[in-house]
């Protein structure tokens, strides 16, 4: 309305000079550039559009606006200007009509600047006197901004303004609602008089209850009625609402002084209906104001009484402002406190309650220029925090003279705090306090000194100068903070925190135009923050150098660096709103400090950089053995290891490249990362499949893509590996040869489905496929074993299988099936047990470590087994049952007959599992277990007894066997293990074979006592005849120490055709029988004979090495249990094979003569032997000498005149006889001499002979060429039985002299020695005759009828004879 009043004032005012130029208008008109130019200002445009009539006494205009910066904010449409021009003659504005249709309003405008100091009110002196008779507008818009809602008035009165009088009466009645408002005002200041009434009436949910935030937004009534002279002026005042009165009093005016004039005002009520209820307690129903004072003519204020009374607050004094707004003087005292001392509720915030409060403030200038103030709080409190007591102090002086100035010291203190949050009240603590000095000269900066915050443990100070002008404000700042204690820190941070900080910070700022600079320094000792993998990584010494501004230019950053022993990080550059850059990069010494593992350095650096809207982010570096602490990771990230990365990031972000090269893989990835678009490819080859675990494996590449599209994630994964490894060899085994990997995924919020999952290759095929959305996963498996015992390293048929896992609430249900055909195993006690169709299936539900069986089962053709129950920790209850169709099947020398076992587990006290478990068998076959197992420290307690048949470890030391039947009682307590075991194993009329050393063991009877981790071993048998006995203790620990004495009474031995002889003797074992123990003591042997077999000293040779091609597991399970591979060789025996066998030192020595006959020979020997060494490695050393001894050969006899045995380190003796004897001239000599295996026969004559003409002397007295055909015979015949082989160079040169075409020495079926002669008579007949040592004799005769058939004839001495026709083809 002011804008308004003013346009029509300079329409008036500037009609007459516009006359003179009305000719003149160039369009727009003189008149409307006048006014506009004239009405418009800084922030302020007039546009005046159709105005009419400035010359005439009616004048209009259509629209007229007024805009700031921020656009138009009022319009006014046609506008009429009704008025006297004569008038203005006399010095009057006599206006008839001042109207307009319309005027808007839409917002508050920009404010403007106004002058500091106050004018007063009084009657604007104007160039002429104003009288409008009539002021009307149509309707006046008004914008939301203005008063919270759209609203629209209409508008009228009238106005008589000149310098004796201002007489009002103006309307404004609201059109969208109910409510209107009514102004007389009639002011005759040369009369001394004033009349004023205000009539305001508004309806419920107006503008005046909704901005006061009125309760149940009443309708409102305000009344002022006031008539009198000045001096002495009184107007009622009465608030009401919904009908009924809130507020009344009165505000009088008193004369006019020289210096100004009084005025007082005594209003009071109950405003309960009016208050918001946290108000309400705090007011009560009587709530008071009175002042009195004066305001002076120059602008001036004084306040002589100030008094507010309510329920619990209360405020009196004083106060006095010059009229440049300095303060003279004030004494104010202030109390907020409940009559009956309760807390008060405060009337604002959400239950902030105080128990009592203070607050006082006095200065006067004419006593001086010092300040006081104080404000103190008991018993403070809101939901977040309570205070007990709080104080705020301030001492200072306000300058008086000369420029305004402050200078206040301001000192606070807060006890007993007490948060809610129990971090903060431990960061901040119980007690802290603030000071600072706030200092203040017109036209000068503000600065606060010496801020200083003290708390417990820590501590601020600050130092800050606020710089006004030029249209902004420059805050610096510096300072710096102390935590001594960073555990204070710990629960707010959510961390174990520990250490403490300093920091030092220097800063400069634009308030308003946002430029800063800033730099600081810092450092932390000691930090941790409770994180295992980050603490060894951010403690000790670290220092902080921060240096960044911010400019026309954009944003600077000089430099960032966080550095300590351990990581180091840098960053350096320059962005602004279009462009920039910024480096960075990061150090860390241990790259495995995160985990607490030992790893080598990493380095990486990279650049931020700036394009518009584009940043792009690159990342390159490495590292040397790098570590995370997870063995596996380790591995595939020794040695060298690259690393590289770029994302662009704008309205997309993409990932250009990614990737990660070690010597173990190289791993790469692209794609798009941008929300509901992304779209990634991750490609990997890992070079050794088996490098994770320590083996080593073939490669393995994997492809990963992933897809989202409409919110769906479409995740596939396809690979190849071949020979891959996992250090289980079991697997392995599955995982020879090429295996393809498949699987896709797809992932939609919350849900996510397996779509497929597959694994192939030659061993094996899976296939997979569930849901695996949260809350019902259900996955199911199939799977397929081409040979089953393949894992094993056995062999067998096909195994297929299904299962699934559905989750069922906090658990999953599982369900297992299998088939299988010959599963194998790689034992052949299993696999005879698993032969034809075997069933397996298990029912059961799994949670958390808690396994419920429902059922699980086995079905076989020669073994079934069920078990159901649970299987958790502290609650295991499980039933089980077997049933073996045969044991005989299993173990041929046992009884025939099913074996059936039973029992339970069940959870006992202090979390030890009871066992009872029960098993009968044929042949009186039992067992009983029961107790407790998984006591304090693994101990077990439990009592085994039954009886077994000793044929139950044939399996497991073959081709060892044993027989009979055990009885044992025993207990275990404590660690399980041999040395927890207590009781008694008897056995009875057992019998022990060891075809190996062809020993057979009979009546074998005794036990083995356990106790105190020994066993006392007493053990008799009758072996071959005789008797041993073994008795002594042995520890049940390693190394398994031993004091054994074993005794042998007149035990025979026999090699049939080789040696007989009786043992007796005592034996020691003493030591750890896994190594280093002694087998000592002496064993006589009588009646003993050696034979030199007929077919020489080397026995039966050697079966040459064969290779066995395709083997089955049968025959190769034959041969292990026959010793002639490695593998099941052993069959268990203990004896210290891994530590290089036991100790020897056992003497043997010969009781009675030794006899060694065969061959023509006979010989008397005597002598011992020792065996040293070990028993993987026995070493006989000794030697038996001739005592007496001949040769009969022929017609011969020589006696032996030298002859031993001798052993040395070897179990191939080297023998030397020599038998002499006297033939006519020539003294003969036979020596035999080597060693036995392959002797060397020796024949030498005294005169010195040709070797075959020494035995023609020897034995014919003759040369050799002039012996008869029967002679030469006869002396082939004593070669080969001496020789065992007929000595070819002697026999061949008999054989040419004899003119023979074969002579032949061999060995028969018997073991006799045979000379066989023969001759062709013609081209197709052959003749032989053959003579044994036994004194057989045979004639053969051969005639060839074809090429192909020969007719065979045989005559014997024995009248044995033969004939026959035979046909032979050559192929």
């Amino acid at each position: 309305m002011r804008h308004l009043l003013a346009l029509l004032l300079a329409i008036t005012l500037f009609a007459l000079p516009a006359a003179s130029q009305a000719q003149d208008d160039d369009g727009e008109g003189y008149l409307t550039r006048l006014l506009q130019d004239t009405l418009s200002g800084a922030g302020r445009s007039v546009d005046i559009q159709g105005f009419r009539g400035a010359l005439s006494s009616r004048a209009t205009l259509d629209k007229l606006t007024i805009a700031d910066d921020e656009g138009i904010w009022l319009e006014m449409t046609n506008a009429v200007l009704d008025w006297n021009r004569s008038a203005l003659l006399r010095g009057r504005l006599e206006v008839g009509e001042l109207s307009a249709e319309s005027l808007t309003v839409s917002r508050i405008p920009k404010g403007e600047e106004s002058d500091a100091e106050a004018s007063g009110f009084a009657i604007p002196e104007l160039p002429v006197s104003v009288d409008v008779e009539k002021v009307t507008i149509g309707t006046i818009d008004l914008g939301e901004s203005l008063l919270g809602e759209t609203a629209q008035f209409t508008f009228d009165g009238k106005a008589r303004l000149d310098d004796q009088a201002l007489d009002t009466t103006l309307s404004l009645v609201r059109l969208d609602k109910e409510g209107e408002i009514g102004l007389v005002l009639d002011l005759r200041p040369d009369e001394n008089t004033l009349v004023l009434e205000v009539a305001a009436e508004e309806a419920e949910n107006g503008i005046a209850a909704r901005i006061l935030n009125l309760p149940t937004r009443p309708a409102i009534s305000l009344n002022i009625d006031g008539n009198g002279p000045l001096d002495d002026f009184r107007a009622n005042v009465r608030l009401a609402s919904d009908g009924t009165e809130r507020l009344a009093g009165t505000v009088s005016l008193k004369g006019q002084t020289e210096e100004g004039r009084e005025f007082a005002a005594d209003i009071g009520g109950d405003l309960t209906a009016l208050l918001l209820p946290q108000a309400r307690e705090f007011l009560g129903d009587d709530v008071r104001l009175v002042v009195s004072g004066e305001r002076s003519d120059a602008g001036g204020l004084r306040l002589d009484t100030l008094s507010l009374k309510a329920a619990a607050v209360a405020l009196n004094g004083s106060l006095e402002v010059r009229a440049d707004g300095r303060p003279a003087r004030f004494d104010l005292n202030g109390r907020i406190r409940a009559p009956d001392g309760e807390d008060v509720v405060l009337p604002f915030g959400t239950d902030v309650v105080v128990s009592d409060a203070t607050i006082t403030a006095t200065f006067d200038a004419d006593e001086g220029e010092d300040v006081t103030a104080e404000v103190t709080l008991d018993g403070f409190s809101q939901p977040a925090v309570a205070i007990a007591e709080a104080t705020l102090g301030l001492r200072g002086v306000i300058v008086t003279d000369g420029l305004p100035a402050v200078d206040l010291n301001v000192t606070s203190a807060l006890e007993g705090v007490n948060f809610t949050d129990e971090g903060l009240q431990e960061a901040v603590g119980r007690d802290l306090a603030a000071d600072a000095r706030i200092r203040w000269t017109s036209g000068e900066d503000v600065t606060l000194d010496n801020l200083e915050l003290r708390g417990t443990e820590y501590s601020a100070q600050v130092d800050a100068t606020l710089t006004p002008g030029g249209g902004t404000t420059i805050l610096t700042a510096d300072g710096k903070a102390s935590l001594q204690d960073l555990t204070r820190f710990a629960t707010l941070s959510g961390t174990d925190m520990e250490g403490q900080a300093d920091l030092a910070f220097d800063l400069s700022t634009d308030l308003l135009g946002g430029s800063f600079a800033v730099s600081a320094k810092g450092s932390t000792t000691d930090l941790a923050l409770g994180i295992e993998q980050l603490d060894p990584v951010i403690g000790g010494n670290a220092a902080l150098d921060l240096s960044v501004s911010r400019g026309p230019e954009g944003i600077v950053l000089d430099q960032f660096r966080l550095a300590n022993t351990q990581l180091a990080l840098q960053a350096a550059g320059e962005i602004d709103d279009d462009s920039g850059r910024v480096n960075y990069g990061v150090s860390l010494v241990n790259s495995g400090a995160f985990t607490g593992a030992d790893g080598g350095p990493i380095d990486l650096a990279g650049v931020v950089t700036r394009t518009g809207e584009t940043f792009v982010v690159t990342l390159d570096g490495g590292g040397q053995d790098l570590a995370v602490g997870i063995p596996q990771v380790d591995a595939l990230l020794e040695g060298a290891t690259e690393l590289s990365a770029q994302l662009t990031l704008n309205d997309r972000i993409l990932l250009d490249r990614a990737q990660l090269k070690t010597p173990a893989l190289d791993i790469s990835a692209e794609g798009e990362l941008t929300a509901g678009a992304r779209q990634v490819t991750l490609r990997g080859d890992l070079f050794d499949s088996g490098i994770v675990t320590g083996t080593d494996g073939g490669p393995l590449n994997l492809t990963v893509t992933a897809v989202e599209t409409d919110e769906v994630y479409d995740v596939t994964l396809d690979g190849t590996g071949r020979n891959l490894a996992i250090g289980v060899d079991q697997v392995d085994a599955l995982l020879a040869g090429q295996t393809d990997l498949s699987a896709r995924v797809l992932i939609a919020g919350e849900q996510i489905t397996l779509d497929r999952l597959a694994v192939s290759n030659p061993a094996l095929s899976a296939e997979g496929e569930g849901d695996l959305t949260e809350g019902r996963r259900d996955v199911r498996l199939t799977a397929r074993l081409a040979d089953s015992g393949r894992p094993l390293g056995g062999s067998g048929g096909p195994l297929d299988l299904t299962a699934r896992a559905t989750q069922d609430g906090e658990g999953y249900l599982l369900e297992l099936d299998a088939t299988g055909q010959n599963i194998g195993t790689g034992q052949a006690l299993a696999d005879s047990l698993l032969a034809g169709t075997t069933q397996i299936s298990a029912r059961g539900r799994v949670e958390d470590s808690r396994l419920r069986l429902d059922s699980a089962s086995v079905d076989g053709r020669s073994v079934t087994a069920r078990a159901s129950g649970v299987v958790a920790s502290g609650a295991t209850d499980l039933d089980f049952s077997a049933r073996l169709a045969s044991l005989a099947a299993v173990v041929p020398e046992a009884p025939a007959g099913p074996l059936t076992t039973s029992g339970s587990v069940r959870q006992a006290t202090g979390g030890a599992l009871a066992l009872n478990i029960s098993a009968d068998g044929p042949g009186g076959t039992t067992a009983q277990v029961s107790g407790q197992v998984g006591l304090p420290g693994g101990a077990v307690d439990l009592d085994i007894s039954g009886n077994a048949p000793l044929a139950l470890a044939n399996p497991y030391i073959a081709p060892r066997s044993i027989s009979g039947t055990a009885n044992f009682d025993l207990a275990m307590n404590g660690q399980p293990g041999l040395s927890a075991l207590s009781g008694r194993v008897t056995f009875a009329n057992g019998r022990a074979v060891d075809p190996s050393v062809a020993l057979s063991v009979e009546t074998l009877n005794g036990g083995v006592t356990l106790s105190g981790g020994r066993a006392n071993v007493d053990v008799t048998a009758a072996l071959n005849g005789g008797l041993v006995s073994v008795r002594g203790p042995v520890t049940l620990s390693a190394p398994f120490n031993a004091d054994l004495t074993a005794t042998l009474d007149n035990i025979p031995f026999e090699k049939p055709g080789l040696v007989t002889t009786r043992a007796d003797g005592r034996v020691t074992i003493t030591g750890g029988l896994t190594g280093g123990a002694l087998i000592a003591g002496r064993v006589g042997v009588s009646d003993t004979e050696l034979r030199i077999p007929a077919g020489g000293f080397g026995g039966v040779e050697a079966i040459p090495e064969m290779r066995h091609v395709n083997e089955d597991a049968a025959s190769r399970t034959t041969r292990a249990r026959a010793g002639l591979i490695g593998e099941g060789a052993a069959g268990g025996a203990v004896e210290g094979a891994s530590s290089g066998g036991l100790r020897l030192n056992l003497r043997v020595e010969a009781d009675t003569p030794i006899y060694l006959r065969g061959r023509g020979i006979d010989a008397e020997l005597r002598g011992g032997l020792t065996l040293e060494g070990t028993t993987n490695d026995v070493r006989p050393v000794g030697q038996f000498d001739l005592v007496r001894g001949r040769i009969d050969i022929l017609t011969k006899r020589l006696e032996l005149t030298e002859g031993r045995i001798r052993l040395a380190g070897g179990f191939d003796p080297i023998i030397r006889l020599v038998a002499e004897s006297q033939a006519g001239e020539f003294t003969v000599q036979i020596i035999i001499d080597g060693p036995a295996g392959q002797p060397e026969v020796i024949f030498t004559s005294r005169p010195e002979l040709p070797e075959d003409e020494v035995l023609s002397q020897l034995f014919f007295e003759r040369d050799i060429s002039s012996l008869t055909p029967f002679q030469a015979a006869r002396l082939a015949l004593a070669i080969a039985e001496l020789t065992g082989n007929g000595n070819g160079g002697v026999v061949g040169k008999l054989r040419e002299g004899a003119g023979l075409d074969d002579l032949d020495v061999s060995q028969t079926e018997d073991g006799e020695t045979a000379l066989s002669a023969g001759k062709y008579i013609s081209d197709n007949v052959y003749t032989e005759v053959e003579a044994t040592s036994g004194g057989k004799t045979s004639l053969s005769i051969n005639l060839d009828v074809t090429d192909n058939l020969t007719a065979k004839g045989k005559l014997g001495s024995d009248g044995d004879s033969s004939l026959g026709l035979f046909f032979e083809r050559d192929y």
